[in-house]
């Protein structure tokens, strides 16, 4: 069985409690192979972007997850914290908070 990135994004979903959809479409990205640095594709990939969290942990956390519908086995995911996100904050320079990132990420595609 071949699972299309709405089920794995379904599946990530139902996993986690409380979801809130912010970004779900696709966006042409330039992939690069890591066996050979000179090929290069752009390809239609499925990005989605959700603040997740559970009604039993204050927590709140960022789910960002890349996948291609032409091949199942290509799925990026980060799950990012609050914590997480001061440490890239600090690393990066970022100037916008936790709650106001995933926007901010959005605007920029």
């Amino acid at each position: 069985m071949i699972l299309d990135s709405h089920y794995r994004r379904d599946a990530l979903s139902s996993a986690n409690g409380s979801d809130e959809d912010i970004f779900c479409r696709s966006v042409n990205v330039q992939v690069k192979d890591d066996s050979s640095s000179s090929h290069t594709r752009v390809a239609p990939l499925c990005l989605a972007i959700k603040r997740t969290g559970s009604p039993h942990v204050a927590r709140k956390e960022l789910s960002i997850q890349l996948t291609d519908d032409a091949d199942p086995f290509f799925v990026y995911s980060l799950t990012l914290t609050d914590d997480d996100f001061q440490v890239l904050k600090s690393q990066q320079g970022l100037l916008v908070d936790f709650l106001a990132f995933p926007q901010k990420l959005v605007d920029l595609l």
